[in-house]
């Protein structure tokens, strides 16, 4: 006889596991922000790693479309995790200010080291058309993100 024809099923009623951290020491408190943070900065920077391997799929991104979305449903879920979905997200800016992209403060910090490392400032035309790149490239995934977001809603 073969069992191959049978399929086991069972309504599981799952749900979102919470388990509240709280504390009066504000010291621990601290130390717990100081955590995630560490761990959403993290988690960008090993996402970004992942998509250039090839690893993960550039369609995870959202942009400003998809970010209100999922701000949305965690408004919904109550304060406490929209304040952690807007940590997230201000953890996340952080990185993508401090990448090597010429219009953002990274693009500037790899300005003032190519200028200590040459002993003079790269050259106005260059820092022009690598500001226009770093634009392009910036415009290009807030128009690749916000055509997937939009997609994504129908």
């Amino acid at each position: 006889a073969s069992i191959a024809g049978y399929r086991y099923t069972h309504p599981l009623a799952l749900r979102t596991h919470i388990e509240p951290r709280q504390t009066n020491n504000p010291v621990t408190a601290a130390a717990w922000g100081i955590g995630e943070t560490r761990d959403f900065i993290l988690q960008f920077y090993l996402t970004i790693s992942r998509m250039v391997q090839g690893r993960l799929s550039y369609k995870n991104m959202m942009g400003p479309v998809g970010i209100f979305n999922a701000g949305r449903h965690f408004a919904d879920k109550g304060l406490d995790w929209l304040i952690w979905f807007l940590a997230m997200i201000s953890a996340n800016l952080a990185v993508v200010n401090f990448l090597p992209i010429p219009i953002v403060d990274g693009g500037l910090f790899a300005f003032l080291i190519v200028e200590k490392l040459q002993g003079r400032p790269l050259s106005a035309k260059t820092q022009s058309i690598a500001q226009f790149v770093g634009l392009a490239i910036i415009l290009s995934v807030f128009l690749l993100v916000t055509y997937q977001d939009i997609a994504r809603m129908f």
